[in-house]
């Protein structure tokens, strides 16, 4: 005889809203620093493959996600 288990279980996606601040609010964050961080932003799904960058907005003085990170 074969037993199957169902757990009821719900999960939700998480959205985290994310401003990335510098140091003192300097407006490093132009330039080729800019086009840079650009690129390698969605470096983080390499390494973290479940979580999903849904928009991001980079200012001079500051950095804007919205990620989508499930629960574990």
């Amino acid at each position: 005889m074969v037993w199957k288990y169902i757990i009821a279980h719900g999960a939700y996606p998480h959205q985290f809203y994310i401003v990335w601040i510098p140091k003192y609010r300097k407006n490093i964050l132009k330039g080729e620093l800019k086009e840079f961080l650009g690129k390698r932003l969605f470096n983080i799904q390499v390494y973290h493959p479940d979580i999903l960058i849904e928009k991001y907005n980079i200012q001079q003085d500051h950095l804007h996600l919205v990620m989508v990170i499930p629960s574990k």
